[in-house]
């Protein structure tokens, strides 16, 4: 597992809809994000909220809701054949299904016998049939984040003075974070959602700057 710094240049926001690593929704109001680190529900819950605390960053992140089937049968292609989570869950509310953020529960694609009636279950999505099942949050799978798919460019210049909680170095802004990766691609999603940037230090590398 990899800590990391992110490394960020002083470049102005522009607008976008998708970032390249995303696909966008069939509706295009969103942009999903695959990433490869297996996790429970609640840790892929917080990393996903932690995306959208960031100095920019992306609008309305949470893990992700599906409205259709196309959408479903998109991330499936792109999972490889992985199971996936999805942010759709019962444990706050008896054995009603919704999603964690709060959209309409108005598109079902559960496999035959699903979801059952325990309680406590969350949604995971079947790497091979694309069917959902209502499992143990304490499972492990990658997972899947949303994101607002448009992303608006501030007024007036980028800045030139470094940025809150980084150390600069060279007119590179350096930022620590405590988030932990399984894999390296998983890391440079993170950075590049979270604070634009767009390469990435080791842990020693981090400690001497630090």
């Amino acid at each position: 597992m990899h800590s990391l710094l992110c490394l960020l240049f002083f470049l102005p926001t522009v607008a976008s809809n998708c970032y390249e690593f995303q696909i966008p929704s069939t509706d295009g109001t969103k942009c999903f994000t695959i990433f490869e680190g297996e996790l429970t529900y609640d840790q892929a819950q917080t990393q996903c909220a932690q995306v959208n605390s960031g100095q920019t960053p992306l609008g309305g992140t949470a893990m992700a809701a599906v409205h259709n089937l196309t959408d479903n049968d998109v991330l499936l292609g792109i999972a490889n054949g992985r199971s996936f989570w999805l942010g759709g869950t019962n444990k706050h509310s008896g054995n009603t299904w919704n999603w964690v953020d709060r959209s309409k529960f108005d598109f079902k694609n559960w496999a035959a016998g699903q979801p059952g009636k325990a309680k406590n279950r969350c949604l995971l999505v079947d790497g091979v049939t694309g069917l959902w099942k209502a499992v143990d949050c304490g499972t492990t799978a990658v997972f899947v984040c949303q994101s607002n798919s448009v992303i608006y460019a501030p007024d007036g210049p980028p800045s030139t003075s470094c940025p809150e909680k980084t150390v600069c170095r060279e007119g590179f802004a350096y930022v620590a974070t405590s988030a932990v990766f399984t894999s390296w691609d998983d890391a440079e999603k993170y950075c590049l959602a979270k604070y634009k940037g767009i390469w990435l230090q080791s842990t020693i590398e981090r400690q001497s700057l630090l």
